[in-house]
């Protein structure tokens, strides 16, 4: 007969129940190790340049020649360059990502390399379920009125959306005009309905100097809002520079095709960038709504559509 030590077997303890969620911070260097995203910054003038008579040059970038991070060797053939191309930015590391006291995620990174893709991988692993709808909220960007009737029916309409489970919002992200008109609306709903998601920031401002503090600046126009739950910041190398549509229209794209969901875009007020959005989303095929009597752009549309509309052509 066998003694009992030597048929024991050791047996490895395995840990019952769900696998531990991975928090934003390792949801993102997961795909920063991988290479999966990258950010940029300025490579015409290096911050180990010791050329004195270059410090308080004005990049074409946007910096004086002593406020670049970049420490490699320069472009120095692109110096006396006239605009922005892309050949003058380099990839780096991501390093500015994490979580606000509030729980707001952000992250700001490169528009390139697939990034828009693993966005949406790690935005759906966040927050633990895919969207069936992708709402896009744009317009004006400061302060503008609405009657009070318009005003509290767009913000009945949009607190509806916000109830609806699965919906993602995207917005400019900022603590004024139509994204702080989304947020407010939103957040009035979350006070009634915990389970519901608030709007995701994809902001193509080339800076960020609200978001890289622990807290969001309520008083300061040109703040994040704070009833936002992540804010994609997105960079090319330029500083105080806004991108043009582009980037939004393929982060809307990635979410549709990777998750099958649905995108409408709704147009509140608005100038003259507004009409790239409109043009984006209508070579794509994604409906828009236009918010008639919000002002200025929206407000122009309307009429020429009801006129469209009387008149079957538009004059």
């Amino acid at each position: 007969m066998s003694s009992n030590g030597e048929n024991s077997e050791s047996h490895p303890l395995v840990p019952r129940g769900p696998p531990k969620k991975m928090t934003w911070k390792e949801l993102v260097k997961e795909q920063a190790d991988n290479d999966n995203l990258k950010g940029a910054t300025c490579a015409v003038y290096s911050k180990n340049m010791n050329d004195p008579n270059h410090q308080e040059t004005q990049c074409v970038c946007g910096r004086l020649a002593s406020q670049h991070s970049f420490i490699g060797q320069p472009k120095t053939k692109f110096r006396n360059a006239q605009r922005w191309i892309p050949q003058l930015a380099i990839e780096v590391d991501v390093t500015h990502y994490g979580q606000l006291e509030n729980g707001a995620r952000f992250i700001r990174c490169d528009t390139e390399n697939d990034t828009f893709k693993t966005l949406v991988e790690i935005i759906v692993k966040d927050v633990g379920a895919k969207p069936k709808l992708i709402v896009s909220c744009y317009g004006g960007a400061e302060y503008f009125t609405m009657t009070d009737d318009l005003e509290r029916e767009f913000m009945s309409g949009i607190g509806q959306v916000a109830a609806t489970k699965d919906v993602w919002i995207l917005t400019t992200g900022l603590n004024s005009g139509v994204s702080g008109l989304i947020a407010e609306g939103v957040h009035r709903n979350i006070l009634l309905n915990e389970d519901i998601w608030k709007p995701i920031a994809l902001e193509n401002q080339s800076t960020t100097p609200q978001v890289l503090g622990t807290s969001l600046h309520e008083n300061d126009d040109k703040a994040l809002d704070k009833y936002h739950t992540h804010f994609l910041l997105l960079d090319d190398g330029r500083l105080k520079h806004y991108l043009n549509d582009g980037p939004r229209s393929e982060f809307v794209k990635a979410t549709c095709d990777q998750t099958h969901c649905h995108a409408i875009t709704i147009i509140v007020e608005g100038g003259l960038n507004t009409l790239e959005v409109i043009q984006n989303d209508l070579n794509a095929q994604r409906p828009i709504v236009i918010v008639h009597g919000s002002g200025r752009l929206a407000t122009v549309l309307g009429n020429l559509l009801e006129k469209a509309g009387k008149t079957a052509t538009i004059t």
